[in-house]
């Protein structure tokens, strides 16, 4: 390689550094990286960012909703029919409390995972904002007050990255620079 060629490909990948595309793809890798280790860990693991286990669902008896959009209706009879001129009950009676609903409705019930219809878990990732570089968080109120929610009653960061998280996201956007610059691993 000659010493014109050597300085062309510098020219060329010092231009590349200050692109502002290149800064929100980085933005976008870290962001997504994020969002996904955050979502398999609280929504299909229930684990906090401590990498304890968010908690147990109630088990005090309680009424529930019958038909909850998201999920499908439930007989709050169980097997037995209503008999005729009975009005429809609304809500469900579950002995076991929450723990029991979920199980009821076809979810898993052995630990907090914040996943019951999954608006929460679509309510969390990547997005962005007044022009802004692409970033992690939560996309709206509702998921807000519920993350809020169960971050209070179990006393534990559930949504915050993780050590771990955070430099696999910094792994990611090294991974992607390299393949950029050709520099192998």
């Amino acid at each position: 390689m000659t010493t014109e060629e050597f300085i062309a490909i510098l020219n060329a990948r010092t231009a590349l550094l200050n692109d502002p595309n290149l800064r929100e793809r980085l933005a976008l890798i870290a962001a997504n990286q994020v969002s996904v280790d955050v979502k398999r860990r609280v929504f299909q693991k229930g684990i906090a960012q401590d990498g304890l286990e968010i908690g147990k669902y109630s088990s005090t008896s309680a009424y529930f909703p019958i038909n909850k959009p998201g999920l499908p209706s439930i007989n709050p009879l169980g097997k037995n029919r209503r008999k005729p001129g009975q009005k429809q009950n609304k809500t469900f009676y579950a002995k076991d409390g929450y723990s029991q609903y979920r199980k009821r409705v076809g979810r898993q019930n052995n630990r907090v995972d914040l996943n019951l219809t999954g608006s929460t878990a679509l309510a969390v990732g990547v997005g962005q904002v007044d022009n802004r570089l692409p970033a992690f968080g939560i996309k709206n109120a509702d998921a807000v007050k519920i993350i809020d929610g169960n971050e209070q009653r179990f006393k534990a960061n559930i949504i915050t990255p993780s050590k771990s998280e955070v430099e696999a996201a910094r792994e990611a956007v090294r991974e992607e620079l390299r393949f950029i610059f050709g520099i192998p691993k």
